[in-house]
C-alpha cells in the first residue's frame, strides 16, 4: 500500500511539473505583412521597407538546371535608434534574417510582391 502511495505522489509531481513547465513557457509573437515595392510596415520597433524585387526564375518552356527564385531586397530600421540594414531575401535561400530577438521571414514572394513576418522570439 505505502509503495502505491508513493508511486501515485511522484506521477503527481511528474505531471505537475510537466504542466508548470507548458504552461509558463513563453510563446513567440509573429505578424506578417504583404508588401508592394515602395512600401513600408512597422512592427514594434522595426520598419521594414521592400526597396524592389528581382526575379531569377526559369523562364517557362525553358529546361533549367535550377528553378531559380524572386530575390526581395528589405531595407530594415529599428526605429529608436535609427540603425538600418538593407538585405536581400529569396524564396530559396535566405529565406529568413536573425536579429535577435527579432526574426523576419520571408512567407511568399511574386515578382510584384513580398509577404514577411516579424516574430519575436
Amino acid at each position: 500500500m505505502r509503495k502505491k502511495l508513493v508511486f501515485f505522489a511522484v506521477a503527481f509531481v511528474l505531471i505537475a511539473a510537466a504542466l508548470a513547465v507548458s504552461f509558463f513557457q513563453i510563446s513567440s509573437v509573429k505578424a506578417q505583412s504583404t508588401m508592394s515595392p515602395g512600401e513600408s510596415w512597422t512592427y514594434k520597433d522595426l520598419r521594414l521597407e521592400l526597396i524592389n524585387i528581382t526575379s531569377s526564375l526559369c523562364p517557362p518552356g525553358v529546361d533549367c538546371l535550377w528553378q531559380g527564385e524572386i530575390n526581395p531586397e528589405v531595407n530594415i530600421t529599428n526605429v529608436q535608434t535609427h540603425d538600418s540594414l538593407q538585405q536581400r531575401m529569396g524564396t530559396v535561400t535566405k529565406t529568413y534574417i536573425d536579429l535577435p530577438p527579432y526574426r523576419i521571414t520571408l512567407e511568399n514572394a511574386t515578382t510584384l510582391s513580398a509577404t514577411l513576418s516579424v516574430e519575436l522570439e
